[in-house]
């Protein structure tokens, strides 16, 4: 709904602020690019915020999640091929499927944890941190030469592991990194999970990790 988003609750922080949001599904950072200098800036804003997520990183193939593995769209399709292959003598077992579907999705959710940390390892994505570095230069510099601010927010993936901790600080790390060598002010969201210990409050869905308007609000309160 409208009132799920996070435009809808910055403009209820900031009623005096005009927000206009221009984020499409499945965006990644060439489509954002391609919005940005799309912009005819007319009137001119005041800033241009990036909310960027973790998945919008190039990277090659063996290490960008597919969608079963992707905290932003858990398909759920991994856990029903699991326990497809359960034995007959055992299929009729609810408590069996039950055990076979949370073995699945803690070995899934480990493997998307390794993939999303190993796309922000130089020596695994040498060419993906390049291009992100790029692509943040052009932006600022396209919105900067229109007479506004161009900023970075990081939306943190919304998963904790077991003991509460939040596996993709390094993750965050490398790109404030890349946003600070370039004279870019960068939030980063991750400060919103401070002192919780899951997250589930936040998702759309226990099936679907995007961030629902309970996020949104807490993200809009905190940037």
């Amino acid at each position: 709904r409208d009132d799920e988003t996070l435009a809808y609750h910055l403009s209820e922080l900031f009623p005096e602020v005009n927000f206009e949001t221009f984020a499409w599904p499945g965006d990644d950072l060439d489509r954002v690019e391609r919005s940005i200098m799309a912009l005819r800036f007319e009137p001119r804003p005041c800033a241009v915020i990036y909310i960027y997520n973790l998945n919008d990183i190039d990277g090659p193939s063996h290490l960008l999640p597919p969608p079963q593995l992707d905290f932003q769209n858990f398909t759920g399709a991994g856990y029903a091929d699991a326990v497809s292959t359960l034995p007959r003598w055992l299929s009729w077992s609810s408590a069996a499927t039950s055990l076979v579907s949370l073995v699945r999705r803690a070995s899934l959710s480990k493997e998307t944890v390794r993939r999303y940390i190993a796309l922000y390892e130089d020596r695994r994505n040498p060419e993906g941190l390049t291009k992100l570095a790029t692509r943040l230069r052009s932006m600022r510099e396209f919105v900067f030469s229109r007479g506004a601010e161009f900023e970075v927010a990081i939306y943190p993936l919304l998963h904790l592991d077991l003991l509460g901790n939040y596996p993709f600080e390094g993750s965050h790390r490398e790109i404030k990194t890349r946003c600070e060598r370039e004279g870019i002010p960068v939030y980063d969201g991750q400060l919103m999970f401070q002192g919780e210990w899951q997250v589930a409050q936040y998702k759309v869905h226990p099936a679907d990790y995007h961030p629902n308007g309970t996020a949104h609000r807490r993200f809009a309160r905190a940037l």
